[in-house]
């Protein structure tokens, strides 16, 4: 599949979502690719936030500049993801994390109840894809789910247990 059929795919999805008015995303990515900028289309085009975690990599000029659009730099050694006591409804990963059990820790508590966790993995693996179940299951996600973007991309997907955790 090329970038089209991506973009159209991860579009079905965000057209999927509820449509409630105000809603907060989240991204964390290396780069601002397409996947970004469909994000950053429907968050603009529905009213809502999004705020980035900019991987090494991605510098502040790359980021368009939008009033609905907030963003930082990621680090590694930050306690955690919530910022002022928001959550977020959706929280989207575009790039390796150097520590995903411990990512997963510290992002829960930045997610709203029931809210959903999407990291994109470049792999047909079965045995990775296992392991990132595994890790969310052990962080309090249930709903574990594949969403393939194309042959070689997919969306690893899990919701926050409604009620639990940190």
């Amino acid at each position: 599949m090329e970038k089209n059929t991506e973009s159209e795919t991860l579009q079905k999805l965000l057209a999927s979502f509820q449509p409630y008015p105000n809603m907060r995303f989240m991204l964390f990515a290396r780069k601002w690719s397409h996947m970004e900028q469909t994000i950053s289309d429907f968050c603009e085009n529905n009213g809502h936030g999004l705020f980035l975690y900019r991987f090494p990599g991605l510098d502040e000029e790359d980021v368009p500049k939008k009033d609905f659009l907030g963003h930082k730099p990621y680090r590694i050694d930050q306690r955690r993801y919530d910022m002022q006591g928001k959550f977020y409804e959706y929280i989207f990963v575009n790039g390796k994390l150097p520590d995903p059990k411990l990512f997963l820790r510290k992002i829960y508590p930045a997610i709203a109840n029931a809210g959903r966790l999407y990291i994109m993995t470049e792999t047909t693996s079965s045995t990775e894809l296992d392991l990132w179940e595994q890790l969310l299951c052990e962080a309090n996600y249930v709903s574990t789910s594949m969403i393939e973007l194309s042959e070689t991309t997919h969306f690893v997907s899990a919701k926050k247990m409604h009620g639990w955790g940190r």
